[in-house]
């Protein structure tokens, strides 16, 4: 309610719209930081599997 009545005044400035180059950069950067998570959690799941096989030969890695 208080953000309409300070947009009716003017009171508001606009949001800021980074220049599509700048746009683009920030989507590949985002892109490349949750493939490399997504890799790190693989990897960890992967070791997981490994590890609980071995213990379930009864040996250890």
């Amino acid at each position: 309610m208080w953000l309409c009545k300070l947009n009716e005044r003017g009171m508001l400035g606009r949001s800021f719209v980074p220049p599509q180059g700048i746009g683009d950069l920030r989507s590949l950067t985002r892109t490349r930081s949750r493939l490399a998570q997504d890799q790190v959690r693989h990897q960890d799941r992967v070791e997981k599997i490994l590890e609980d096989a071995a213990e379930d030969l009864g040996g250890d890695l």
